[in-house]
C-alpha cells in the first residue's frame, strides 16, 4: 500500500468532520463567551483579566484534537471486526496499524498530553488542570478496552468526554470561573446530545455488536427499550433547554423566548420521531446523523448569543 493510501486511511479514520466541529466549538467558546466576558469586566474596571495567549489556546486545541484523533484510531482498531459486519470495507485501520504501533502512538500521545497539560497548568497556576488531557486519553484507552463493553457505562463515558471538551477552554481561564455557568450550559447540552447519539449508534450497530458480544443497551435490553431511553433523554434535554431559556430570556426584549424555544425544541421533537419510527439500521443512522447536525446548531448558537446579548 502506498503512502498516499495510508495517509488517506489515517485522515478518514480521524473523523475530520467531528474534529472540525470540536475546533469550531472551542474557537466560538473562547471568542463568543470567554473573551467577551473579559471585555465586560474591562468596561467596568478598566483592567482586562489575565488570560491565555493565542499560542497557549492553540495548544489547547491541539491537545483536544490529538486526544480525539487517537481515540478514533483506538476505536477503529478495536472495532475492526464488528465494523466488517455493520459497515463492510469502511474500517481499514488494521491495514496500517499493528497492535504494537497503535500502542506506540498512544504512548507518544500520552506523553505529549502530559507535557502540554503541565505547561498550561503552570501558566494558570492550577496544577490539577494538568491532568485533563492525559485523563481524557487514558479514559479513551480504558473505554476501548473495557468500558464500551459495559452496559450504560460506555455511552455515559463518551457523553462525559464531550462535556469535558466543551468545558476545557473555560477550565484553563481562572478569571472566567465566575461566569463559567454559561459554558456549563453548553457543556451539559453536549453531554445530553452525545449520550442520545451514542445510544442511537448502538441501535444502528446492534448486528455487529451482537456478534462481538458487546453488552450495549440494545443488545442486552432490546431495541424497543433502548428507543424508550433515547426518547426519555430527548425529553430531559427539552426540559433543560426550556429551563435555561426561561431563566435567562423570559423578560428579554431582543428576542421572544417562545420563538427561541421553538427554534431549539422543534428539532428535538423531530429527533424523537426519527428515533421512534426507526425500524432499520439505515433509519437509526439517519437519526444519529441528525443528532450531529443538531449539535452543530447548538455550537453555532454562540454567534447570535455573542452578537445580540454581549457585543
Amino acid at each position: 500500500m502506498g503512502i498516499r493510501a495510508k495517509l488517506f486511511i489515517l485522515f478518514k479514520s480521524s473523523r475530520p468532520v467531528n474534529l472540525a466541529m470540536m475546533m469550531l466549538s472551542l474557537l466560538l467558546l473562547r471568542y463568543c463567551l470567554i473573551i467577551p466576558a473579559y471585555q465586560v469586566i474591562y468596561n467596568y474596571t478598566n483592567t482586562f483579566p489575565s488570560h491565555l495567549s493565542k499560542i497557549d489556546f492553540t495548544l489547547i486545541i491541539f491537545a483536544v484534537l490529538l486526544t480525539a484523533t487517537l481515540g478514533y484510531y483506538l476505536n477503529d482498531f478495536h472495532d475492526y471486526y464488528i465494523d466488517e459486519k455493520n459497515k463492510p470495507g469502511t474500517n481499514k485501520i488494521r491495514t496500517i496499524f499493528t497492535k504494537k504501533s497503535i500502542q506506540t502512538f498512544y504512548v507518544i500521545g500520552l506523553i505529549i498530553n502530559i507535557l502540554l497539560g503541565c505547561y498550561l497548568a503552570i501558566k494558570i497556576n492550577k496544577p490539577i488542570m494538568g491532568a485533563i488531557f492525559p485523563f481524557s486519553l487514558f479514559t479513551l484507552w480504558h473505554y476501548n478496552h473495557t468500558l464500551k463493553k459495559i452496559t450504560w457505562v460506555g455511552n455515559i463515558t463518551i457523553a462525559f468526554l464531550s462535556f469535558l471538551v466543551v468545558l476545557t477552554p473555560a477550565l484553563f481561564e481562572p478569571d472566567y470561573y465566575t461566569n463559567i455557568a454559561f459554558t456549563l450550559i453548553y457543556a451539559l447540552f453536549a453531554f445530553f446530545i452525545s449520550w442520545i447519539r451514542e445510544l442511537v449508534k448502538d441501535i444502528e450497530d446492534i448486528a455487529g455488536d451482537t456478534i462481538g458480544q458487546r453488552k450495549t443497551l440494545p443488545v442486552v435490553y432490546g431495541i424497543k427499550f433502548s428507543k424508550s431511553i433515547a426518547i426519555l433523554l430527548c425529553i430531559v434535554l427539552m426540559a433543560f433547554i426550556s429551563m435555561v431559556h426561561y431563566f435567562y430570556f423570559y423578560k428579554n426584549q431582543v428576542f421572544s423566548m417562545w420563538n427561541m424555544l421553538a427554534f431549539f425544541l422543534i428539532p428535538v421533537v423531530a429527533l424523537i420521531y426519527l428515533i421512534y419510527s426507526a425500524n432499520t439500521s439505515q433509519d437509526a443512522r439517519f437519526a444519529q446523523l441528525f443528532c450531529k447536525y443538531y449539535m452543530l446548531i447548538g455550537i453555532l448558537s454562540l454567534i447570535p448569543f455573542y452578537y445580540f446579548f454581549i457585543k
